[in-house]
Protein backbone atom coordinates (compact mmCIF):
# COMPACT_ATOMS: atom_id res chain seq x y z
CA UNK A 1 0.00 0.00 0.00
CA UNK A 2 1.37 3.42 -0.93
CA UNK A 3 1.97 6.25 1.54
CA UNK A 4 -1.30 7.77 2.71
CA UNK A 5 -1.59 11.54 3.12
CA UNK A 6 -3.45 12.45 6.32
CA UNK A 7 -5.33 15.71 6.68
CA UNK A 8 -4.08 17.56 9.76
CA UNK A 9 -7.40 19.42 9.95
CA UNK A 10 -9.28 16.12 10.39
CA UNK A 11 -6.77 14.58 12.80
CA UNK A 12 -7.41 14.33 16.53
CA UNK A 13 -5.30 13.38 19.53
CA UNK A 14 -2.21 15.01 20.98
CA UNK A 15 1.44 13.90 20.92
CA UNK A 16 2.19 16.25 23.80
CA UNK A 17 -0.40 14.41 25.92
CA UNK A 18 1.06 11.05 24.95
CA UNK A 19 -1.85 10.23 22.67
CA UNK A 20 -1.80 8.82 19.17
CA UNK A 21 -2.80 11.16 16.38
CA UNK A 22 -5.83 9.58 14.70
CA UNK A 23 -7.72 10.35 11.53
CA UNK A 24 -10.62 8.78 9.65
CA UNK A 25 -9.71 8.15 6.00
CA UNK A 26 -11.30 6.49 2.99
CA UNK A 27 -9.46 3.82 1.01
CA UNK A 28 -11.32 2.31 -1.96
CA UNK A 29 -14.49 3.91 -0.60
CA UNK A 30 -14.12 2.13 2.76
CA UNK A 31 -13.71 4.13 5.98
CA UNK A 32 -10.64 3.32 8.08
CA UNK A 33 -9.29 4.76 11.30
CA UNK A 34 -5.59 5.58 10.90
CA UNK A 35 -3.54 5.68 14.11
CA UNK A 36 -0.10 7.26 13.90
CA UNK A 37 2.80 5.87 15.92
CA UNK A 38 4.03 7.59 19.06
CA UNK A 39 7.35 6.66 20.68
CA UNK A 40 5.65 3.35 21.63
CA UNK A 41 5.51 2.33 17.93
CA UNK A 42 1.98 1.00 18.33
CA UNK A 43 1.41 -0.06 14.71
CA UNK A 44 3.51 -3.23 14.72
CA UNK A 45 2.13 -4.21 18.11
CA UNK A 46 -1.48 -3.81 16.97
CA UNK A 47 -0.73 -6.09 14.02
CA UNK A 48 0.96 -8.75 16.17
CA UNK A 49 -1.89 -8.67 18.69
CA UNK A 50 -4.45 -9.05 15.91
CA UNK A 51 -2.60 -12.00 14.35
CA UNK A 52 -2.33 -13.70 17.71
CA UNK A 53 -5.98 -13.10 18.56
CA UNK A 54 -7.05 -14.42 15.15
CA UNK A 55 -4.99 -17.58 15.66
CA UNK A 56 -6.48 -18.02 19.15
CA UNK A 57 -9.96 -17.46 17.61
CA UNK A 58 -10.64 -14.37 19.70
CA UNK A 59 -12.75 -11.67 18.08
CA UNK A 60 -10.38 -8.75 17.52
CA UNK A 61 -10.29 -5.65 15.33
CA UNK A 62 -8.01 -6.24 12.32
CA UNK A 63 -5.05 -3.86 12.10
CA UNK A 64 -2.72 -3.33 9.15
CA UNK A 65 0.50 -1.33 9.07
CA UNK A 66 1.03 1.45 6.54
CA UNK A 67 3.13 4.52 5.89
CA UNK A 68 1.49 7.91 6.23
CA UNK A 69 2.45 11.53 5.75
CA UNK A 70 1.22 13.99 8.35
CA UNK A 71 2.17 17.67 8.29
CA UNK A 72 4.73 16.85 5.56
CA UNK A 73 6.47 14.27 7.80
CA UNK A 74 6.65 10.56 6.92
CA UNK A 75 5.40 8.39 9.78
CA UNK A 76 4.43 4.80 10.51
CA UNK A 77 0.82 4.05 11.36
CA UNK A 78 -1.82 1.35 11.39
CA UNK A 79 -5.37 1.31 10.06
CA UNK A 80 -8.52 -0.56 11.03
CA UNK A 81 -12.12 -0.62 9.90
CA UNK A 82 -14.96 0.28 12.26
CA UNK A 83 -16.58 -2.72 13.93
CA UNK A 84 -19.97 -0.96 13.88
CA UNK A 85 -22.67 -1.81 11.36
CA UNK A 86 -25.93 -0.10 10.38
CA UNK A 87 -27.80 1.07 13.46
CA UNK A 88 -24.93 0.16 15.78
CA UNK A 89 -23.37 2.36 18.42
CA UNK A 90 -20.71 1.49 20.94
CA UNK A 91 -20.43 2.07 24.65
CA UNK A 92 -17.44 1.36 26.86
CA UNK A 93 -17.62 -0.11 30.35
CA UNK A 94 -16.69 3.30 31.73
CA UNK A 95 -19.52 5.04 29.89
CA UNK A 96 -21.99 2.29 30.75
CA UNK A 97 -21.17 2.79 34.41
CA UNK A 98 -21.77 6.53 34.09
CA UNK A 99 -18.10 7.50 34.26
CA UNK A 100 -18.29 7.61 38.04
CA UNK A 101 -17.33 4.11 39.11
CA UNK A 102 -14.93 4.43 42.03
CA UNK A 103 -12.62 1.85 43.60
CA UNK A 104 -13.44 1.40 47.27
CA UNK A 105 -10.68 1.65 49.84
CA UNK A 106 -8.87 -1.70 50.27
CA UNK A 107 -11.15 -3.30 47.66
CA UNK A 108 -9.60 -6.41 46.10
CA UNK A 109 -9.34 -6.85 42.34
CA UNK A 110 -11.82 -9.73 42.52
CA UNK A 111 -14.35 -7.68 44.49
CA UNK A 112 -14.00 -4.78 42.08
CA UNK A 113 -14.43 -7.15 39.13
CA UNK A 114 -17.57 -8.65 40.65
CA UNK A 115 -19.02 -5.20 41.35
CA UNK A 116 -18.35 -4.07 37.77
CA UNK A 117 -19.86 -7.25 36.31
CA UNK A 118 -22.95 -7.03 38.51
CA UNK A 119 -23.57 -3.40 37.55
CA UNK A 120 -23.03 -4.04 33.84
CA UNK A 121 -25.21 -7.14 33.81
CA UNK A 122 -28.11 -5.14 35.25
CA UNK A 123 -27.61 -1.99 33.13
CA UNK A 124 -27.02 -3.74 29.80
CA UNK A 125 -29.20 -6.82 30.42
CA UNK A 126 -26.35 -9.18 29.53
CA UNK A 127 -26.08 -12.66 31.06
CA UNK A 128 -23.67 -12.42 34.00
CA UNK A 129 -21.65 -15.56 33.22
CA UNK A 130 -21.18 -14.56 29.57
CA UNK A 131 -20.10 -11.11 30.72
CA UNK A 132 -17.61 -12.55 33.22
CA UNK A 133 -16.09 -14.81 30.57
CA UNK A 134 -15.87 -11.96 28.05
CA UNK A 135 -13.91 -9.73 30.41
CA UNK A 136 -11.76 -12.59 31.74
CA UNK A 137 -10.89 -13.48 28.15
CA UNK A 138 -9.70 -9.95 27.45
CA UNK A 139 -7.57 -9.66 30.59
CA UNK A 140 -6.07 -13.11 29.95
CA UNK A 141 -5.11 -12.04 26.45
CA UNK A 142 -3.69 -8.82 27.90
CA UNK A 143 -1.59 -10.90 30.31
CA UNK A 144 -0.09 -12.81 27.37
CA UNK A 145 0.80 -9.67 25.41
CA UNK A 146 1.56 -7.44 28.44
CA UNK A 147 -0.99 -4.79 27.52
CA UNK A 148 -0.64 -1.77 29.81
CA UNK A 149 -3.62 0.18 28.44
CA UNK A 150 -6.76 -1.87 29.15
CA UNK A 151 -8.63 0.78 31.12
CA UNK A 152 -12.41 0.68 31.34
CA UNK A 153 -12.77 2.85 28.24
CA UNK A 154 -10.96 0.17 26.22
CA UNK A 155 -13.53 -2.60 26.73
CA UNK A 156 -16.76 -1.98 24.85
CA UNK A 157 -20.17 -3.25 23.85
CA UNK A 158 -22.17 -2.73 20.67
CA UNK A 159 -25.73 -1.49 21.03
CA UNK A 160 -28.46 -1.85 18.43
CA UNK A 161 -32.11 -1.10 19.16
CA UNK A 162 -31.56 -1.48 22.90
CA UNK A 163 -29.79 -4.84 22.65
CA UNK A 164 -26.12 -5.09 23.64
CA UNK A 165 -23.48 -7.52 22.37
CA UNK A 166 -19.74 -7.82 22.90
CA UNK A 167 -17.38 -5.70 20.82
CA UNK A 168 -14.15 -7.15 19.43
CA UNK A 169 -10.91 -6.46 21.30
CA UNK A 170 -9.18 -3.26 20.19
CA UNK A 171 -6.36 -0.89 21.23
CA UNK A 172 -3.49 -3.30 21.87
CA UNK A 173 -0.72 -0.91 20.83
CA UNK A 174 0.85 -0.52 24.28
CA UNK A 175 1.84 -4.15 24.54
CA UNK A 176 4.81 -6.51 24.13
CA UNK A 177 6.82 -4.76 26.87
CA UNK A 178 6.99 -1.61 24.76
CA UNK A 179 9.43 -2.98 22.21
CA UNK A 180 9.69 -4.58 18.78
CA UNK A 181 13.22 -5.80 19.47
CA UNK A 182 14.48 -9.27 20.31
CA UNK A 183 15.09 -9.07 24.06
CA UNK A 184 17.41 -11.37 25.95
CA UNK A 185 15.89 -13.84 28.41
CA UNK A 186 16.99 -11.71 31.37
CA UNK A 187 15.57 -8.55 29.78
CA UNK A 188 12.19 -10.22 29.26
CA UNK A 189 12.11 -11.47 32.84
CA UNK A 190 13.09 -8.06 34.22
CA UNK A 191 10.63 -6.08 32.08
CA UNK A 192 7.85 -8.61 32.59
CA UNK A 193 8.22 -8.38 36.36
CA UNK A 194 7.76 -4.60 36.11
CA UNK A 195 4.74 -4.80 33.79
CA UNK A 196 1.68 -2.98 35.23
CA UNK A 197 -1.73 -4.29 34.25
CA UNK A 198 -5.23 -2.78 34.06
CA UNK A 199 -8.12 -2.39 34.81
CA UNK A 200 -8.71 -4.22 38.09
CA UNK A 201 -5.20 -4.40 39.51
CA UNK A 202 -1.73 -3.16 38.62
CA UNK A 203 -0.55 -6.65 39.59
CA UNK A 204 -1.26 -8.81 36.50
CA UNK A 205 -1.56 -11.96 38.60
CA UNK A 206 -4.35 -10.41 40.69
CA UNK A 207 -5.88 -8.86 37.60
CA UNK A 208 -6.50 -12.31 36.11
CA UNK A 209 -9.29 -12.84 38.70
CA UNK A 210 -9.51 -16.59 38.03
CA UNK A 211 -6.12 -18.16 37.29
CA UNK A 212 -7.49 -21.64 36.58
CA UNK A 213 -9.97 -20.19 34.08
CA UNK A 214 -7.10 -18.35 32.38
CA UNK A 215 -4.90 -21.44 32.27
CA UNK A 216 -7.62 -23.55 30.68
CA UNK A 217 -8.40 -20.77 28.23
CA UNK A 218 -4.76 -20.46 27.15
CA UNK A 219 -4.50 -24.24 26.62
CA UNK A 220 -7.55 -24.00 24.35
CA UNK A 221 -5.98 -21.06 22.50
CA UNK A 222 -2.77 -23.00 21.93
CA UNK A 223 -4.76 -25.87 20.46
CA UNK A 224 -6.51 -23.43 18.15
CA UNK A 225 -3.31 -21.67 17.06
CA UNK A 226 -0.99 -24.60 16.46
CA UNK A 227 2.64 -23.55 15.95
CA UNK A 228 3.02 -19.95 17.18
CA UNK A 229 6.14 -19.60 15.01
CA UNK A 230 3.76 -19.48 12.03
CA UNK A 231 1.56 -16.83 13.65
CA UNK A 232 3.84 -13.95 14.64
CA UNK A 233 6.31 -12.57 12.14
CA UNK A 234 7.89 -10.26 14.73
CA UNK A 235 10.25 -12.63 16.52
CA UNK A 236 10.66 -10.28 19.47
CA UNK A 237 6.92 -10.33 20.09
CA UNK A 238 6.86 -14.10 19.60
CA UNK A 239 9.52 -14.62 22.26
CA UNK A 240 7.59 -12.47 24.75
CA UNK A 241 4.35 -14.34 24.07
CA UNK A 242 5.99 -17.72 24.61
CA UNK A 243 7.53 -16.54 27.87
CA UNK A 244 4.24 -15.09 29.12
CA UNK A 245 2.29 -18.24 28.25
CA UNK A 246 4.77 -20.41 30.13
CA UNK A 247 4.67 -18.01 33.07
CA UNK A 248 0.86 -18.14 33.22
CA UNK A 249 0.73 -21.93 32.95
CA UNK A 250 3.23 -22.20 35.82
CA UNK A 251 1.16 -20.07 38.23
Amino acid sequence: MQTLELSSSKAFGSYSAGEQIKCWVKIDNIAYLAKVNTHNREASKEVSAYRLAKAFRILCVEYKELDVKLRSIDRKACICRSYLGNGDSDISIWKALGGRFQVKKNESAKDLFNRVVESLSVKLKIDRLSLENYIKTIITFDYIICNTDRHLNNISFIENNGVYRFAPIYDNGKSFLGTDAMLTDSEIINKSNKYKSKPFSSNPKSNLIDIEFSKNLVKQWLNNAGNLDNVLTNKGHLKIVKYRINKLLSL
